[in-house]
């Protein structure tokens, strides 16, 4: 079972641990999220993405917006920018503040002004609500894997916290 649970469709969360097997095996169940892409035949690869990846978020706001952090604003959309340009890789930014001060806008429009397409990470469950750390961070992983590939990708992964934090799905929280 060792085997089983670092196996990719498992680390991706595509399957999920349901119950203790008979024998002291493993009984799987597909995701729902993944349940209900496979009902719904989905072939076009752009739908895959998304669904894999997470939603792609459009900027309501421009740099203009942001005259405070104008400095910041233009430093992280050209490092941004140069990082994708050159494939870089490990690239992170960690924006912090209050809840409600414009955080997420601020990403929304930095990864536009880098000609980028930001995908929210695990933003919800299947019944629209927060998801687990556990579910998060399979969100992650998976997105990570999705996007390797293409050439202007960003990832917006809120409450960063949660990659701190015991997340399996036993533990608190989890599952």
């Amino acid at each position: 079972t060792g085997r089983l649970r670092s196996a990719a469709p498992v680390t991706l969360g595509l399957l999920t641990q349901a119950s203790e097997g008979p024998l002291g095996g493993l009984d799987l169940a597909v995701a729902w999220w993944f349940r209900d892409l496979l009902d719904q035949g989905v072939t076009d690869e752009s739908r895959l993405i998304d669904a894999l990846a997470g939603v792609p978020q459009t900027a309501v706001l421009t740099r203009e917006d942001f005259a405070d952090q104008a400095r910041a604003f233009d430093l992280i959309a050209r490092l941004l920018a140069g990082a994708l340009r050159t494939k870089a890789k490990g690239i992170n930014i960690l924006i912090h503040g209050p809840p409600g001060t414009g955080k997420t806008e601020f990403a929304r429009s930095v990864a536009a002004a880098a000609e980028a397409t930001l995908y929210a990470v695990g933003e919800a469950d299947e019944d629209g609500d927060e998801p687990t750390r556990w579910q998060r961070l399979h969100a992650l992983k998976r997105a990570q894997r999705v996007l390797a590939r293409t050439g202007s990708s960003l990832l917006l992964f809120d409450e960063m916290e949660d990659l701190f934090a015991d997340a399996n799905p036993t533990a608190a929280g989890g599952g």
